[in-house]
C-alpha cells in the first residue's frame, strides 16, 4: 500500500511538470512573445484617400493651403472646388471630367462616404467651430460673420445657384463651397480654418460625424 502511494505521488509530480513545460513552450515558440495572429481581433483599416481644396484661377486649378482675401462686407472671399487629389495643380479638363476622374480612382473606397466641411475661428463674441454637411448647417449663428454657400457642380447643368435645404437630397454631391464676408466680419479676431473631409453616414461620435481624409485651408484675416 505504501509503495502504491509513493508511485502515485511521483506520477502527479511528473504530470505537473509536463503541463508547465507545455505552457512555457507556447510562449517561447511565439516569436518575440507577441500574441498569436489568431488571438488578435482584426480591424478594417480604411484606405487613405487624398483630398484637396482647389481654386480656379488663370485657367488653372491650384491646390490652396493659405489664402489672403479682400475683406469687405458681403464681398466673396473665395470659391473652392473639392477633388480627391492632393496634386499641386490639376490638368486642364472641365470640372465634371476632373471630378469623375479622381472619384472613379477611389470609387471602391468611397462606399457610404460623403463630403463635409468644418469651419473654425474666433470672434469678439466667442469661439466658433461648426461641421457643415448640408445647407441647413450654413444657416447657423456663424453666418453673421461668414456666409457659406454649397454647390453641386456635378449633377447640375447650365446656370445654377447654391444648394438650398429643399434641394439637398441623398444624391447631392457637394463639390464646391463659397465663403462671403458677413455683416459682422470685423468681429472676427483670428484666421479662418476651413477643412474638407469625408465622412461615413453610419459613423458618429458625440453626435458628430467622424472626419476622415481631412484637408485644411487657412484663410488669413
Amino acid at each position: 500500500m505504501k509503495k502504491t502511494i509513493i508511485i502515485f505521488a511521483i506520477l502527479l509530480i511528473i504530470s505537473g511538470c509536463n503541463k508547465k513545460q507545455i505552457k512555457e513552450t507556447n510562449i517561447t515558440n511565439n516569436k518575440d512573445n507577441k500574441p498569436k495572429t489568431e488571438d488578435i481581433t482584426e480591424e478594417k483599416i480604411d484606405t487613405i484617400i487624398p483630398l484637396g481644396l482647389y481654386m480656379y484661377t488663370n485657367n488653372k486649378r491650384i491646390l490652396i493651403n493659405t489664402y489672403e482675401p479682400i475683406w469687405k462686407m458681403h464681398n466673396d472671399l473665395c470659391s473652392l472646388e473639392v477633388y480627391y487629389s492632393n496634386e499641386n495643380e490639376l490638368e486642364q479638363l472641365p470640372q465634371k471630367e476632373l471630378w469623375k476622374k479622381y472619384y472613379n480612382t477611389y470609387i471602391n473606397d468611397l462606399n457610404n462616404q460623403k463630403i463635409g466641411f468644418e469651419i473654425e475661428f474666433n470672434t469678439l463674441d466667442g469661439y466658433i467651430k461648426k461641421q457643415i454637411i448640408s445647407p441647413e448647417d450654413t444657416e447657423s449663428h456663424f453666418s453673421n460673420y461668414i456666409l457659406a454657400y454649397l454647390y453641386d457642380d456635378i449633377n447640375n447643368t447650365g446656370y445654377y445657384s447654391h444648394i438650398t435645404p429643399e434641394e439637398h437630397t441623398n444624391e447631392t454631391i457637394i463639390s464646391s463651397i463659397k465663403l462671403t464676408a458677413g455683416t459682422y466680419y470685423e468681429k472676427i479676431t483670428s484666421d479662418i480654418s476651413l477643412s474638407v473631409y469625408t465622412y461615413n453616414t453610419d459613423k458618429k461620435e458625440n453626435d458628430l460625424y467622424v472626419e476622415n481624409n481631412k484637408y485644411t485651408l487657412i484663410i488669413k484675416k
